[in-house]
């Protein structure tokens, strides 16, 4: 983490001296057609910046595309020795920088694929210990959808069946309901297993329509 502190500090102070010799560079007035030939050798040296690895490559890698840019600008625009001289130090503190920045970006990247391989590896290992345990006959804490698939309403039930007696009904008189659950739905209530919340409400407002009892809210239902 230090490491890559220090390195976006020196990104940070390389740019700061390439915005200053840009800024220098602009009050030259008798290199007017520069611009364009300094882009172009901002242009080839962006292509050399995957080639640092290091900060210690930075240096060398900076010649050779400086090099590389000069012999190729011959062909396409007049390079004098006066440019040579001014333009090295400012486009060398730009590579720099981008170099640094990018070390620095490629150094958090490694740090975030190692640390997700490590949780990866981490969840692995618990799994494995899971499956051991359950093939040892040890206990494994269950989801709590699968413990909510075995968990029983026996009170709800006879809440159920307390209900309809009430009303003189059968499950045929829910069912003849608008909105009411379906015949498995509703023979689940009966036997005391989970249903979805929704299926509960739709049951206690097709109760409600009958005359012969008090209507029936979701509050009303009993939850075990």
């Amino acid at each position: 983490m230090e490491q890559q502190v220090e390195l976006r500090i020196r990104a940070a102070e390389a740019e700061a001296a390439a915005r200053l010799r840009e800024r220098l560079w602009g009050l030259l007035e008798f290199l007017e057609p520069e611009p364009a030939l300094l882009e172009f050798f901002t242009h080839v040296l962006d292509a050399h910046l995957e080639s640092v690895e290091t900060e210690e490559d930075i240096d060398g890698v900076f010649k050779r595309g400086f090099a590389r840019a000069r012999a190729k600008a011959r062909g396409v625009h007049p390079v004098d020795r006066e440019f040579m001289r001014l333009a090295e130090p400012m486009l060398a503190d730009r590579f720099r920088a981008k170099a640094l920045r990018r070390l620095a970006e490629r150094q958090s990247r490694a740090r975030a694929e190692c640390e997700a391989l490590r949780q990866q590896e981490e969840a692995e290992r618990e799994h494995g210990a899971e499956r051991e345990a359950a093939g040892n006959g040890v206990g494994v804490v269950e989801p709590p959808a699968a413990r909510e698939n075995k968990r029983q309403y026996p009170r709800r039930a006879e809440w159920l069946r307390r209900e309809l007696a009430a009303r003189r009904w059968t499950v045929a008189d829910v069912l003849r309901k608008n909105g009411a659950p379906d015949r498995k739905t509703i023979n689940k209530i009966l036997a005391g297993k989970p249903v979805r919340e929704d299926a509960l409400a739709r049951l206690a407002v097709a109760l409600s329509e009958s005359s012969r009892a008090p209507k029936v809210s979701l509050a009303d239902i009993p939850n075990d």
